[in-house]
């Protein structure tokens, strides 16, 4: 039986994350930063360590423990007003991990982005192959990728912009579904081609990764489902869902309406995963974002990122 340690096993993406791996006869160890998030965990089975990502040295320790065959690293603060301090944090963490596993070849599995890819082909698509821009404010792949050298077998998973989850999704859908409400008018700009992945298929390829880096298979894979979505054709279906009109701004004037969207959209690409598909056997096969927006999203206002 697996035993893993987990990050951010009650947000989004984790709670899915850990369903998967117990389903699968998974061991599970968790941080749990709330007695409300412990209590939820314990209820599952699940071996609860209380703390925060803040605290390495309680990170280091509990990735230490001989049991644990790897660690999946899920937690990020998502403070998008202080964005480069959320990634330091962040970079610490890894840091902590890789410490404690350093010798072990155990895998270290973490969460990083398709966006800020600097995209090398003529087609223009993000592929596992392209590297993040050096100048991309978020460096967990990076971080992770570098404790290989010593004897760690890092996994970067790279998530499409919308990680969607219907009327359970507190992401980048809620928020812009949140904006359509408060300002009446669904605000998109251009150039933006999201990709996407419902959170059900994203969970199971953080377990497949997790499978084939007890392998000693280091990887970068792309989580994503629906390759190629125009930001024109998100905001239109928010814009039906919430009895509201798209509205194409330059991007200063989107910000107030979309705030750090109006500059980080922009950055998403179409983006392929192929290789993903092909080295993990995995086969996304859940609802696409636009017909999720339309039968599940809920037209009233919810806290994102919560």
């Amino acid at each position: 039986m697996p035993s893993v340690f987990i990050t951010g096993a009650t947000g989004l993406i984790g709670s899915v994350v850990v369903r998967e791996l117990l389903q699968h006869g998974y061991k599970i160890s968790a941080l749990a930063r709330s007695e409300a998030s412990a209590t939820k965990l314990e209820s599952q089975g699940v071996n609860v360590v209380r703390g925060s990502i803040e605290d390495t040295a309680l990170l280091k320790a509990a990735a230490s423990d001989p049991s644990i065959d790897g660690v999946i690293h899920l937690a990020f603060v998502h403070d998008f007003d202080q964005y480069a301090t959320s990634a330091n944090i962040d970079v610490q963490a890894i840091a902590a991990f890789g410490d404690a596993l350093k010798g072990t070849r155990k895998p270290l599995v973490v969460s990083s982005a398709v966006a800020g890819l600097d995209i090398k082909s003529e087609d223009g698509i993000a592929r596992e192959t392209d590297l993040p821009l050096a100048n991309f404010p978020r460096q967990s792949e990076s971080a992770a990728l570098q404790l290989k050298d010593s004897g760690v077998t890092p996994v970067s998973i790279r998530l499409a912009p919308t990680v969607h989850a219907g009327a359970e999704d507190k992401g980048f859908i809620r928020i812009l579904v949140n904006s359509a409400i408060k300002h009446q008018k669904a605000v998109y700009v251009e150039p933006s081609t999201w990709s996407a992945v419902h959170v059900d298929d994203a969970a199971a390829l953080y377990r497949l990764a997790f499978e084939a880096a007890i392998q000693g298979r280091s990887g970068v894979y792309h989580g994503v489902a629906e390759q190629s979505i125009p930001y024109k054709d998100i905001a239109e279906a928010i814009a039906r869902k919430t009895g509201t009109n798209a509205a194409l701004l330059p991007a200063e004037e989107a910000y107030p309406y979309i705030t750090f969207l109006s500059q980080f959209a922009p950055l998403f690409r179409t983006s392929s995963n192929e290789y993903t598909k092909s080295a993990l056997g995995w086969s996304p096969s859940r609802i696409g974002l636009l017909e999720d927006i339309e039968k599940h999203y809920t037209a009233q206002i919810q806290e994102a990122f919560a």
